[in-house]
């Protein structure tokens, strides 16, 4: 059997698909990250890249989350807009705080079908999927909620940057 090749750090980009938490033969919480056509094994937890990615990107993770909730309300499972320039838009399966909690991007997912009441599996736009222990209903208003804050900021974003591009300094 293969070993598995970890890296220390991990920039999320469009071509991020999914965080999934892994623990290792130790017992430490990673992170397996899905990406299109690969796989990487990530010495922090899922948390811990989605947090140091929205630094990278320009603002905490508690900024982006007080962001969303000013214009959706205070819900939990909120969604996170991790770069408003490159449309990096995840949303949380269950509590981020779990060591279960998996985050996903929203624009790969392509459809949710139903398994039974409590499970959906999830396919993404590479033709991959998952299952997770959610119902299908549950699961499209999180993406439904995500796309719309997405879109929402994300239009927001352009606006402000056509009105610059109107005035002269």
């Amino acid at each position: 059997m293969e070993e598995l090749q970890f890296v220390s750090e991990y920039e999320i980009s469009k071509a991020t698909i999914m965080i999934l938490p892994y623990l290792n033969k130790y017992g430490f919480l990673y992170s397996e990250v899905r990406e299109l056509g690969r796989t990487v094994f990530v010495e922090m937890s899922p948390m811990a890249i989605i947090k140091d990615n929205c630094l990278h990107y320009g603002s905490t993770y508690q900024g982006r989350i007080d962001a969303v909730r000013q214009q959706i309300g205070n819900r939990s499972l909120t969604p996170v807009l991790i770069s408003e320039i490159y449309g990096l838009c995840f949303f949380p399966l269950e509590s981020p705080s779990s060591i279960h909690c998996i985050w996903v991007s929203q624009p790969h997912v392509k459809a949710v079908k139903a398994i039974n009441t409590k499970k959906s599996t999830m396919i993404f736009r590479n033709k991959t999927s998952i299952i997770v222990p959610q119902s299908r209903p549950a699961l499209l208003s999180k993406i439904q909620k995500t796309a719309q804050i997405r879109c929402e900021l994300m239009l927001r974003f352009k606006e402000l940057e056509i009105d610059l591009s109107w005035r002269t300094f």
